[in-house]
């Protein structure tokens, strides 16, 4: 987890972003999620322990600065998860009743 913040605080820091204690806390729920997080599933992560308007804010922050990306279910509900720069590249399962939606990587030995 310590090099993931490095490099996300690298990143930040290029465009004059400091890395919060809240900008840390959903980073953090973020990366551990099995998948893409609405903010109202990470708040839940959270328990509490960030105001929701600044979870929003830190989302908003960490999106622009292209740390998160953002994907909408077919319902519109956004959904945030790491960058593929700092999670790798993969797939993801959504399931068509409830929009979850999880991390599936491919596997290399069958190409």
């Amino acid at each position: 987890m310590q090099h993931l913040e490095q490099a996300v605080e690298q990143r930040l820091s290029s465009d004059g972003i400091r890395l919060t204690r809240g900008r840390r806390a959903t980073l953090h729920a973020i990366a551990e999620a099995a998948g893409p997080r609405t903010a109202t599933e990470i708040q839940a992560e959270l328990a509490g322990s960030i105001p929701l308007s600044s979870l929003y804010r830190s989302l908003s922050v960490l999106s622009t600065a292209g740390v998160l990306t953002t994907q909408h279910d077919t319902d519109g509900i956004m959904r945030f998860e790491l960058a593929e720069w700092l999670s790798g590249h993969h797939h993801h399962l959504v399931c068509v009743s409830c929009g979850t939606a999880v991390d599936v990587v491919p596997d290399s030995s069958q190409e």
